[in-house]
């Protein structure tokens, strides 16, 4: 029975050594150095270098352009004490610079009642239109660019024509005149066309009448306005047509109102020629007019009409022995801006010493005294002066 007792001894052991392994394990891992934890987790991404950050600057606005004052006027010189007969200069300023000479009118005519010369702007401001007629009887109409003082001829006429009453159109390409000649009691009109950029003149209309045409207005829609003046010894009659330079036909003219009174000198228009002011009241008493021992009255209000209707849409008046003379619309047409007047004789008037007054035409605000040149830069207008032998045009630009 010993190998069965050889056999219990074998698994004995065997059994020690399973306790001994197992405990000796256990001893083991209670003083092993503990593992790091591990975290897996998505990379963080480097950081990226960025510059300052650019914001688009607001856009600065141009800073606007101060305008210059200029005066373009004339001067006479008399070039034969035997014979009366002058030249005329046509002279510039800007500012308080001196004067430079733009161009000279050769043997300019006095027919009694001053020289026969007249200039005219041109609505863009780049050229004068001029007209004259020489101690010889020659008639001229010549247009002179402002900048390059180049004067070119549009038309030249020989003694017994007359050339009258040049105006710009609104676009300052065209010049309208009219050239003239009596025969006995009639007078033959050529009516002229002159494009500024082709440099070619068109008679676009021929009419004979025994009426003086005088100065004539572009209105809107190519039309021109004509005034049709019949001098006889029991009256005078005026009638208005109209001139469509499209089809060349002219016709009577709806609105009859300045048939009345149709004193151009009083009437102002507006830029386009769609209104105008008529005298409305007149003062009751007299004021010196240009010749001695003379008085006159004058308007102390007015009405604003429509040109093609000759309706009143509004009026103006200022105190009632306070004569009045507008001189121009505001650009949106509302107002309106006047002189006062203390005589008749406006070539005698002191520009600068003048009273002027701007009022409002469709309500009842206070009219306010203001400065010329300040009027003349705020609306943009080209201020006039006409005197005997002298002419003065004042604008900013």
């Amino acid at each position: 029975m010993n190998w069965q007792k050889d056999k219990l001894t074998i698994i004995g052991f065997g059994i020690i050594f399973v306790i001994l392994g197992v405990f000796g394990y256990l001893l083991w891992d209670m003083n092993k150095e503990p593992m790091a934890e591990v975290s897996v987790s998505e990379p963080t991404p480097a950081p990226v270098e960025t510059g300052p950050k650019v914001v688009d600057p607001e856009p600065v606005k141009e800073k606007e352009k101060e305008k210059s004052k200029v005066k373009i006027y004339t001067e006479q010189v008399k070039v034969d004490e035997n014979r009366d007969n002058y030249d005329v200069k046509i002279l510039r300023t800007i500012n308080n610079n001196d004067p430079e000479l733009l161009t000279t009118l050769r043997d300019v005519n006095n027919f009694g009642e001053g020289l026969s010369y007249n200039i005219e702007l041109s609505p863009d401001k780049n050229n004068l239109v001029l007209d004259y007629t020489t101690s010889s009887r020659l008639s001229k109409v010549q247009l002179l660019n402002i900048e390059t003082k180049e004067a070119r001829d549009i038309l030249v006429s020989k003694s017994g024509f007359n050339i009258e009453y040049p105006i710009f159109s609104p676009n300052s390409k065209e010049v309208f005149f009219l050239k003239s000649k009596s025969n006995n009691k009639d007078k033959t009109y050529d009516f002229y066309l002159y494009n500024i950029e082709s440099q070619k003149n068109e008679i676009i209309k021929t009419v004979t009448t025994r009426s003086e045409i005088f100065k004539p207005r572009w209105l809107p829609e190519n039309q021109i306005l004509l005034t049709y003046a019949l001098y006889t010894s029991t009256e005078n009659k005026y009638e208005l047509y109209s001139l469509n330079l499209i089809g060349r036909k002219i016709s009577s003219f709806p609105n009859k109102i300045f048939n009345e009174y149709p004193d151009y000198s009083s009437n102002l228009f507006n830029k386009d020629n769609t209104l105008f002011t008529k005298p409305k009241t007149f003062t009751t008493r007299g004021f010196q007019s240009c010749y001695p021992d003379e008085v006159t009255v004058l308007p102390n209000s007015y009405s604003v009409l429509e040109t093609l209707s000759g309706k009143e849409i509004s009026s103006f008046k200022g105190n009632p022995e306070e004569p009045m003379t507008p001189i121009s619309f505001s650009p949106d047409n509302k107002e309106i801006f006047y002189r006062l007047d203390d005589n008749a004789c406006f070539s005698s008037i002191d520009k600068n010493k003048a009273k002027y007054y701007v009022q409002s035409l469709y309500d009842n605000k206070p009219r306010q005294e203001v400065k010329l040149d300040d009027i003349i830069q705020k609306w943009d207008i080209v201020f006039n002066v006409y005197n005997f032998g002298t002419r003065e045009i004042i604008f900013y630009q």
